[in-house]
């Protein structure tokens, strides 16, 4: 009966402070740049992918940042960041799920439809919990930039994409797991 009682609060303790301990201990960051040197579309997009460490999959996301550079094709004439919107798409999950907006018509107002003027932006956007973790089964990203009317050019340089999450327990740690309870139970026989 001891040796029952002692095995279920050894389980016990394990199923609760094991995802403790772990989400403590083995928050992971990972990312990626992805040079795209390419001139958008006026008006058109133009979509980039990045694969992220396929043997990392998050169980639960808790940053999500996208470093953006665009610049102007010709320094003498600046971009119009007002017609520029930026959507970061995750692989799987609802639409609503899957996507967040890095970018949207900066500067635009009623009064001025064309919004911020610039011949370059290198800027790093937060979307922090945008993604559920839990969705996650790749880790295919996709940065879409779109040039939303027809005047000023802008050229889609790079991104960064940069991922901080506790990732899924693998194969071999639920193995490790399994047989410290097994050698915990064993020990405890003895006793």
């Amino acid at each position: 009966m001891k040796h029952a009682l002692s095995m279920t609060v050894a389980l016990l303790m394990v199923g609760v402070l094991a995802p403790q301990a772990r989400s403590q201990s083995l928050l992971q960051t990972v990312s990626q740049t992805n040079s795209v040197g390419v001139n958008l579309p006026d008006p058109g997009q133009y979509s980039s992918s990045v694969t992220l460490n396929p043997s990392l999959l998050f169980d639960q996301i808790t940053q999500v940042r996208v470093n953006l550079v665009l610049s102007s094709p010709n320094p003498s004439q600046p971009m119009w960041l007002g017609q520029i919107k930026a959507n970061l798409l995750y692989g799987i999950g609802t639409e609503v799920q899957r996507s967040a907006v890095v970018l949207d018509r900066l500067g635009v107002t009623g009064s001025d439809p064309f919004g911020s003027s610039a011949t370059s932006l290198n800027q790093t956007f937060d979307l922090g919990t945008a993604f559920n973790g839990s969705l996650l089964a790749s880790n295919l990203w996709t940065l879409t930039v779109a040039d939303m009317q027809t005047g000023a050019t802008a050229r889609f340089d790079s991104w960064t994409l940069e991922v901080s999450g506790v990732p899924e327990p693998s194969s071999a740690s639920l193995v490790a797991l399994g047989l410290a309870t097994l050698l915990l139970r064993k020990r405890r026989c003895r006793i």
